[in-house]
């Protein structure tokens, strides 16, 4: 089976902890949308997506909480974001 392009957003010698630490300080300081609770699909009552996607990743109670980037290094992005707006 072929497996779907996944960019790695980890560069020789980074480590993952730094890269994740960084990306929540952007997150935070631009008031970036992008986790479960910020998006139109998710069901709020029950905490899961409507279209179905898996969403452990970006549905954690706090920004401190989240990783970006796996262990394998690949990103935990939601392909089906859609702003609430509300």
């Amino acid at each position: 089976m072929k497996q779907a392009f996944q960019p790695r957003l980890l560069h020789s010698g980074e480590k993952r902890t730094d890269v994740n630490a960084q990306f929540r300080a952007e997150a935070s300081a631009l008031a970036l949308q992008f986790r479960c609770d910020d998006c139109a699909y998710v069901v709020a009552s029950i905490g899961t997506c409507s279209l179905g996607w898996p969403n452990a990743a970006l549905h954690t109670p706090t920004l401190a909480l989240l990783e970006i980037v796996r262990t394998d290094g690949i990103p935990e992005f939601c392909k089906a974001f859609e702003p609430d707006g509300s």
